[in-house]
């Protein structure tokens, strides 16, 4: 097993950065598109008749 590339790719802090920056900007983009479809299905969503007694 090749550890020394591992740890030459651990070492490399741009691209790790890169990468980590990257899946948290789509991680946060995925988070706000599903709030906005929950906020969206609840704003939208009809209020329910008060049912006569």
């Amino acid at each position: 097993m090749p550890s020394r590339q591992r740890t030459d790719y651990c070492k490399d802090g741009d691209l790790s950065r890169l990468l980590r920056r990257r899946f948290i900007a789509s991680l946060e983009t995925a988070i706000y598109r599903v709030s906005c479809q929950n906020l969206r299905s609840i704003e939208y969503k009809p209020n329910p008749q008060p049912q006569p007694l």
